[in-house]
């Protein structure tokens, strides 16, 4: 499966940006797994946005979208979302980060995604990637909602990282 990792346009004026850190540390723990990573950094791409993310997941052959934020930024990741689905409507939408993990239920219901990773997604997320790849149960994964026939379903947190010399560096290759 390919993965696109897509930091939203959180500056629509283009003026200074500061990334935050939470992209570039799953970027660099699914790439230090070998997953087949692309990301897109939609602050820094010519015209519309939306547009480019489109064309990126056509171009790249895109089979899974993660992507994340604040509650704040609820409308702009729900836009990124409706993208990919608009897209390739069998598209896999992963949603992560503080909205997330403040209401995991709940913005998953708003934002629509197929899972939702809850706290640190280092670790979530490589074993949801190896999951979808192998064709295997994501029933086991702590720390993830995911989107059943019933509804969503949150299968409990995921204990914090306490040895933080296991987590890969930051990357911010395609970013």
């Amino acid at each position: 499966m390919r993965y696109l990792l897509v930091m939203q346009h959180l500056n629509p004026m283009r003026q200074k940006f500061y990334m935050p850190l939470g992209l570039p540390y799953i970027n660099g723990a699914m790439r230090s797994k070998g997953f087949d990573v692309e990301a897109i950094n939609l602050q820094y791409v010519e015209g519309d946005p939306i547009e480019a993310l489109k064309e990126c997941i056509i171009k790249k052959k895109i089979d899974a979208v993660l992507c994340g934020g604040l509650t704040t930024q609820y409308g702009m990741i729900k836009e990124i979302f409706d993208a990919a689905k608009s897209v390739n409507p069998e598209i896999i939408t992963i949603g992560g980060g503080g909205g997330f993990s403040s209401e995991p239920i709940l913005f998953s219901e708003m934002t629509g995604v197929d899972f939702a990773v809850i706290g640190e997604g280092e670790v979530t997320n490589c074993e949801l990637a190896y999951a979808l790849d192998h064709g295997g149960s994501v029933d086991g994964i702590l720390g993830l909602v995911r989107k059943t026939d019933s509804g969503y379903v949150y299968s409990g947190e995921r204990p914090y990282i306490r040895n933080l010399d296991s987590v890969a560096f930051p990357s911010y290759e395609g970013l």
